[in-house]
C-alpha cells in the first residue's frame, strides 16, 4: 500500500508537469474520466461549494481531446 501510493504521487507529478498551464490538474481528472466511455459514474469529494461549480465548469468543457488523451498515455 505504500508503495501503491507513492507510485500514484510519482504518477501524478509526471502527469501536472505535462499538462498545460491553461488547465489544472483538478479539470484534467474530471475531463479525463469523462472522456473514458467506459465509464459510467464518476465519484467526486467537494470541501465546499465552489469546488461544485468547479467541477461543473471543468464537466462542461467535455472530454479531453483524443490527441491531447493519446500523448500523455504515451
Amino acid at each position: 500500500p505504500l508503495a501503491l501510493y507513492e507510485q500514484d504521487l510519482e504518477n501524478a507529478a509526471k502527469l501536472a508537469a505535462r499538462i498545460p498551464d491553461s488547465m489544472s490538474l483538478k479539470e484534467v481528472a474530471v475531463r479525463y474520466v469523462l472522456s473514458d466511455p467506459g465509464v459510467a459514474t464518476a465519484l467526486i469529494g467537494f470541501a465546499d461549494p465552489r469546488q461544485v461549480d468547479e467541477a461543473v465548469g471543468f464537466a462542461e468543457a467535455g472530454a479531453l481531446e483524443p490527441d491531447r488523451l493519446r500523448a500523455w498515455r504515451a
